[in-house]
């Protein structure tokens, strides 16, 4: 969706008139056909995947589901990002349903080792592009200026995500809004988006400011919120393993600031493996307890807020 609309942003910004009905066409026209495209891809991919089981020829099946979808979109003048994302739902949402856990494992790994390589490549070259970059005291500041309002804008879109759909909200684990917003790492595509944006003409003389802010804004992202992530998490999600002495401590007792609730949940696994989410000392939740630790007042109800937290069909 964003992309989508980037892109007709960039089409207004090269010369095309400006309508809002057109604009909204575009939009409905890229996204709409991406979905068709996307669902056609899924269903087919599923078809050819029954009866396979040989390594080679699910890797083969799976890359023409990425790739296939991709190149048909482009042609479609469609969103390609968008058939692919729907055409690897579909797929992984049934192929546990024709494929063994074995198989779909493998394939998994593949696909993991794949996208390790490309990042390795991807970081370098976000690495190079410093040194194209002329760095100033005041493009830096700049840059971390648009980081801050980036991700309050990313909380605030989150926020406001959350507030419309209650029902949403109200099924959403501790913490969820925290990590949707902490998580958004900025990466490749929005340096290569701000690449297109710096070869239009009308944009040329600020393109080192343009790709500047966002090579400083992606940096940063990495650096601050995912090295930072784990910590966050941990702020939720109860690690006995989390770090307690020296600056990394520090900032673990920061980021449990952020839990304003004060419960925390345990993940693991059944006897079937299948994952499994409780809360982190739950009497929390249901004693009160007096100075020395002795519950004094049991709360009845609250045994079943505890089960509402535990839903494993909370999101």
């Amino acid at each position: 969706m964003c992309i989508a609309l980037f892109m007709t942003l960039l089409n207004v910004l090269q010369g095309e008139n400006f309508t809002v009905l057109a604009v909204l066409q575009t939009l409905l026209y890229e996204i709409v056909v991406a979905v068709l495209i996307g669902l056609g891809f899924g269903f087919a991919i599923l078809r050819i995947l029954r009866g396979k089981h040989e390594m080679e020829s699910l890797i083969l099946t799976t890359a023409l589901l990425a790739c296939g979808s991709y190149l048909v979109a482009l042609l479609a003048h469609a969103s390609a990002p968008i058939a692919c994302v729907i055409g690897g739902l579909i797929v992984g949402n049934k192929w546990k349903e024709i494929l063994a856990d074995a198989e779909i494992g493998d394939v998994n790994h593949f696909w993991h080792t794949v996208e390790g390589i490309i990042n390795s490549f991807l970081f370098t070259l976000i690495g190079l592009e410093l040194f194209i970059l002329d760095l100033s005291t005041s493009l830096v500041l700049g840059g971390m200026v648009a980081f801050v309002i980036l991700h309050l804008a990313r909380f605030a879109a989150n926020y406001l995500a959350f507030a419309m759909f209650p029902k949403v909200s109200k099924k959403s684990y501790n913490g969820s809004l925290t990590i949707l917003s902490w998580g958004g790492v900025r990466g490749g595509i929005s340096l290569a988006l701000i690449l297109a944006v710096a070869n239009v003409p009308q944009l040329e003389a600020y393109s080192s400011i343009l790709v500047g802010y966002t090579f400083i804004v992606v940096l940063l992202s990495g650096v601050v919120c995912g090295l930072g992530l784990p910590a966050v998490m941990n702020a939720f999600y109860y690690n006995p393993n989390e770090e307690t002495q020296g600056f990394k401590g520090w900032y673990q007792r920061m980021c449990h600031k952020m839990n304003r609730k004060g419960f925390r949940y345990i993940v693991g696994e059944d006897a079937k493996g299948n994952e499994t989410i409780t809360i982190f000392q739950p009497e929390i939740l249901i004693d009160q307890k007096d100075a020395e630790g002795v519950a004094t007042v049991h709360h009845p109800d609250k045994v079943q807020e505890v089960k509402r937290l535990e839903n494993p069909d909370n999101f």
